[in-house]
């Protein structure tokens, strides 16, 4: 299972990249939670975009990052 999880994080964390212009021109500056290659959520504030993603993809694993500040910031979330 850690496997699993590791494997989703860096596969959200690589959409996330690919996605990165497109984010940048839709959300630059806000925080979004990636999750199975998709957007899940998007807010002003990380603990907002935290919750919303919970509440989209339950307990998995999501990847967060504020957009155009990737080199100072970036979550990956999970609980168990």
């Amino acid at each position: 299972m850690a496997n699993d999880v590791l494997r989703g994080f860096k596969e959200d964390e690589e959409a996330y990249r690919r996605m990165r212009r497109v984010l940048l021109e839709k959300y630059k500056g806000r925080w979004v939670a990636v999750h199975e290659g998709r957007v899940v959520a998007v807010g002003e504030q990380l603990s907002e975009v935290i919750k919303k993603a919970f509440s989209v993809v339950g307990d998995s694993h999501f990847y967060v990052n504020k957009v155009g500040e990737e080199s100072r910031v970036g979550q990956r979330v999970y609980r168990f």
